[in-house]
């Protein structure tokens, strides 16, 4: 406890950090109790200094997931239910990604292109994906896109606006979520006395 102490009040502290200072907060209760009601005047004293911080631990209980992930950049921290806004903006992203999968179920019932997939990169966001052997069937309001050895690649206004709701969804949930993680992490700072007593 002293070592993430130490960590979160220099704004070191990991997901993993908070998590393992809640489980140790969690012990505390049981080690109070083990040590009340003894004759020993050090123990006594012992019981008398040793805090709780409820609060901080109700906190981290409520917030970080069981198995947070080692840095804040990998998302995944906290909770469905602590935040209303991540959960609306998770809802927003995974909605987004369920919605891809069903248009391109769409697309190759429309097409009758069975080989018709729908991917993904950094550089072309969302792109339909066609072999060349079904050229001659691609819909008009296909645009064209990218060239590739044995296919090309194609968007349709529908697919970009689409798009553009999903990516920005989890790009903001991301960063609400680093956000949010940080505040966490300062609250435990403003502890470092109680969590050293």
């Amino acid at each position: 406890l002293h070592r993430l102490t130490t960590r979160v009040s220099t704004a070191r502290a990991t997901p993993k950090d908070l998590a393992a200072i809640g489980r140790t907060l969690k012990l505390l209760p049981k080690l109070k109790a083990k040590l009340a009601g003894h004759k020993s005047e050090l123990l006594t004293e012992l019981e008398a200094k040793l805090e709780l911080c409820p609060d901080l631990r109700e906190l981290l209980e409520r917030a970080l997931v069981d198995d947070p992930p080692y840095t804040a950049k990998e998302g995944g921290i906290l909770r469905v239910g602590y935040h209303a806004q991540l959960d609306e903006l998770r809802s927003m992203s995974k909605e987004g990604k369920d919605w891809i999968a069903r248009y391109q179920a769409e697309e190759i019932v429309r097409t009758q292109i069975s080989s018709l997939k729908v991917g993904f990169t950094d550089v072309m966001g969302y792109y339909i994906e066609i072999t060349n052997a079904n050229e001659t069937r691609v819909p008009q309001e296909y645009v064209h896109e990218r060239t590739l050895k044995g296919a090309k690649r194609y968007s349709t206004p529908r697919l970009k606006e689409y798009e553009e709701k999903v990516v920005t969804a989890q790009e903001r949930a991301d960063a609400l979520e680093c956000e949010l993680f940080t505040e966490l992490r300062e609250r435990g700072a403003q502890q470092t006395h109680r969590l050293l007593q």
